[in-house]
């Protein structure tokens, strides 16, 4: 079976698979590593379950991009023109990271804790007592398995 779902089919295995897709193409056109498309698949997992322009959390009244920021791009925010866009924040703010790449989930939680527009833990994960890094840790399979999914079973 599919990290992405039984059904082929169905409208929410594709926006997921697409995405993930995008996000692995992403980080791969920017020079990346099979470690860093991880990373940024489990940042997507944890943050929005791949999916992007989801609403924020109340009380905010605004749409996450994949990576649970801000919507802030002059482009659709159910495109993978906007994936893409995200995961080129992702890979900038990833340019300068000195953290060890043998751990996906303190890396990617690195790279999100370095954007510029300040990571707040809690109006990300708040309504059941979860972490980013609870969250995270349990994206991590997931991502392993869409990355092998998707890259390396081809």
């Amino acid at each position: 079976m599919s990290v992405f779902g039984e059904d082929s089919t169905d409208i929410l295995f594709k926006i997921h698979q697409r995405n993930a897709v995008a996000i692995i193409e992403a980080v791969e056109e920017r020079g990346g590593t099979p470690e860093q498309a991880v990373a940024a698949l489990l940042a997507a997992q944890a943050e929005t379950s791949w999916r992007s322009g989801l609403s924020l959390p109340a009380p905010a009244t605004a749409i996450a991009d994949i990576y649970g920021w801000r919507f802030a791009y002059n482009i659709g925010a159910d495109s993978t023109d906007a994936v893409r866009a995200a995961t080129y924040t992702f890979m900038d703010n990833a340019a300068d990271m000195d953290v060890d790449m043998g751990d996906p989930v303190a890396y990617a939680l690195a790279v999100q804790r370095a954007d510029t527009r300040e990571y707040v833990e809690d109006k990300r994960f708040y309504t059941n007592g979860e972490t980013a890094a609870s969250e995270y840790a349990k994206a991590q399979p997931i991502a392993e398995a869409a990355y092998t999914e998707l890259r390396v079973e081809r």
